[in-house]
């Protein structure tokens, strides 16, 4: 019997990208309505939520090529389509990632309540978002 980890991984991408979706909807929300200002770190975690999207599809297309199956019980024809998947979401996930990060960072100045104008204080922002 040929042991299928492809449902699994697929169940837990979909109820990920739900939960994310569903967060990000809310942060926006109350951004819109209760702060009634959008700053530009709900923008980034906007494109980090899109390049989450992209990521879980190609997760979500890997599974129906023969992700979460042994390397022998993959179909011959799927090897390429399953390549591409695997290429497509190593690509976009350092991405994902660090566009998180920056908008963690954007956000670290107004949790504490107060915007520091030095300009090292940016310079280490920016090494930090790009350091990985």
């Amino acid at each position: 019997m040929v042991d299928n980890r492809g449902p699994v991984t697929l169940a837990v991408t979909i109820t990920m990208l739900a939960l994310a979706t569903l967060f990000v909807f809310f942060r926006f929300v109350t951004r819109i309505w209760i702060v009634r200002k959008v700053y530009l770190d709900d923008w980034f975690i906007l494109g980090a939520w899109a390049l989450a999207v992209g990521f879980s599809a190609s997760i979500c297309a890997g599974t129906g090529v023969g992700l979460g199956l042994h390397e022998v019980d993959i179909a011959i024809k799927d090897h390429g389509l399953l390549r591409k998947a695997e290429y497509a979401f190593s690509v976009l996930y350092n991405p994902a990632l660090m566009v998180r990060g920056i908008s963690h960072l954007l956000q670290l100045p107004e949790l504490t309540c107060y915007w520091i104008d030095d300009q090292n204080f940016h310079l280490d922002i920016l090494s930090i978002a790009f350091e990985g």
